[in-house]
């Protein structure tokens, strides 16, 4: 194989052109090419740190509405307990109330019963003392009436 001036000139040409595409086109792609990779590699990095922060976020929002959730249930629980506290309360008032009204009603009934039955005694004794003398055809004074035989006849009855 012969090597002439002609070889010689296309090596040199190829290798300058080589060079000068390195220079002018391969270069400034590889460059684009980084810096696409650095530009891809960043925001990668930033969507990892920002998706990292919302799960923070998210399992701390989580945790403030379990804690939420768990005091609304005390403070619930604690409503309903003094619920039923002011009604057992109130219950027992009424209760203590109606007994206090009912034992003053039953007095003020027996009170009542007792001043009746004075005044049909009266009226008994005034009927006994009149249909007596009606009878005997006398007049019966107080002295000679028996008031034990009708207090008798009353509590029998």
């Amino acid at each position: 194989m012969e090597f002439n001036a002609t070889f010689l000139i296309s090596t040199i040409s190829f290798i300058l052109f080589v060079i000068i595409m390195n220079a002018i086109f391969y270069r400034p792609l590889r460059l684009i090419a980084e810096k696409r990779n650095l530009y891809i590699g960043d925001n990668y990095n930033v969507a990892d740190s920002v998706n990292s922060k919302a799960k923070e976020i998210l399992e701390d929002k989580v945790q403030q509405i379990s804690k939420v959730q768990r005091d609304s249930r005390e403070h619930i629980s604690k409503n309903v307990e003094l619920s039923k506290q002011k009604k057992s309360d109130m219950i027992n008032s009424a209760v203590v109330s109606s007994k206090e009204k009912i034992s003053a009603e039953k007095d003020s009934l027996s009170k009542e019963k007792s001043n009746a039955n004075e005044v049909l005694k009266t009226h008994v004794y005034d009927l006994s003392k009149n249909i007596s003398e009606k009878v005997l055809g006398q007049e019966i004074n107080d002295l000679e009436y028996n008031h034990n035989i009708v207090d008798e006849a009353m509590n029998n009855a």
